[in-house]
Parts: structure tokens; sequence; C-alpha cells
């Protein structure tokens, strides 16, 4: 019995292929927001797919730990928030956005680091809140 289905590879293949102009138009996105970003997403991104890069691999390689380091600039850490906010409340126009920010984004911060030192940031009653403040009981074992 073969235990390996190449075509199950070419079908993952040929859907991050289908995937790329939406990573494309996120990371731009990003990127005309945040121009800060550039040079350490050119280096990331240089040995990957360039500016179609995955947004779960630059949300989590990238933005989180940069909201991180820039915790003593609140008004930039307001805005990451902020824009985070915006990519799921536009998913349909961001596709790749809702993934990103959920799983990529928030997650990575609420297990890599503190989430206590971010609940500033999170305003009530947002799609943002809803989805951290998930993980956060998910990490707390809460129901």
């Amino acid at each position: 019995m073969d235990y390996f289905d190449d075509s199950i590879d070419e079908k993952i293949l040929e859907a991050y292929e289908r995937s790329k102009p939406s990573y494309k138009r996120l990371n731009t996105f990003l990127l005309e927001r945040f121009p800060q970003l550039k040079g350490v997403f050119e280096e990331h991104a240089s040995w990957q797919d360039g500016i179609e890069t995955g947004s779960c691999i630059i949300f989590d390689d990238i933005v989180s730990p940069f909201t991180y380091r820039n915790l003593h600039d609140k008004k930039l850490v307001q805005e990451i928030f902020d824009f985070m906010e915006e990519l799921l409340v536009r998913s349909d126009e961001f596709h790749a956005g809702w993934s990103a920010v959920d799983i990529c984004f928030f997650e990575n911060l609420v297990y890599n680091y503190d989430p206590r030192v971010f609940f500033e940031f999170v305003k009530k009653g947002t799609e943002s809140y809803k989805l951290f403040h998930t993980h956060v009981n998910q990490k707390l074992g809460i129901k």
C-alpha cells in the first residue's frame, strides 16, 4: 500500500499558487501602511516568494515580533491593532487577512508573549477582541 499520494502535494501547490495574488495584495497593503517594515520584509521574503510570500509567514515572523518590540510606542501598536481590525472587517477583499490576523498574529502574540501587555490595544466589541480573547482563553484552558 502506498501512503504517499503525489496528487495531494500537487493540489496543495496549486492552491498556494492560486493564493499568491491575495498574499501580494495583503502584503502590499501592509507595507503601504507600515513602511518601516519594508527592509525586514524584503530580507525575510527574498528567499521565499517575495511580495507573494504567504501572509501567515509575514504576520508570524515579522509583524508579531515588530509589535512586541515596539510596545514602548503605544500609538504605533494601536495603529497595528487597528490595521488588524480593518483586515478582519474587510476579509472579503483580503481573503488571506482573516487567517493571517487570527492564527498568525493574535495566536503568536498570545502564545509567545505575555498577552496582558496587549489588552489595552484590543477594543471591546470588535472582531479583534473576540479572536484575541478566544486565544487567551484557550491558553488559560477556559472554555
